[in-house]
């Protein structure tokens, strides 16, 4: 079997410390999954899936933007995680782990 769990703890408004599981079979995260007090975190603001053996970020035309350990992702782009990752969706921070 591959590794493939995964995991976000949330670091900030009204979900901190809580935590999202990931699976293989991708997660679409939004307002109303991730951050519900967050106004600027779209509804359908980023998608994170297992493929090639690693965990992915993808933004899915996010107005306010996604980012990872500070380096931002075009509308529409993917980034690789790596367990220890930052990610910024907007006003909300997660921590990637496994």
């Amino acid at each position: 079997t591959e590794p493939f769990d995964g995991m976000l703890i949330i670091l900030n408004g009204a979900m901190t410390g809580r935590t999202l599981s990931l699976s293989a079979s991708g997660i679409e995260v939004g307002r109303y999954v991730l951050a519900p007090d967050d106004d600027f975190v779209s509804r359908h603001h980023a998608r994170f899936f297992y493929a090639d053996g690693r965990h992915w970020i993808e933004d899915l035309g996010s107005l306010n933007g996604t980012s990872v350990n500070g380096l931002a992702i075009p509308k529409g782009g993917r980034h690789p995680l790596i367990p220890g990752d930052r990610v910024r969706l907007a006003d909300t921070f997660c921590e990637f782990n496994r």
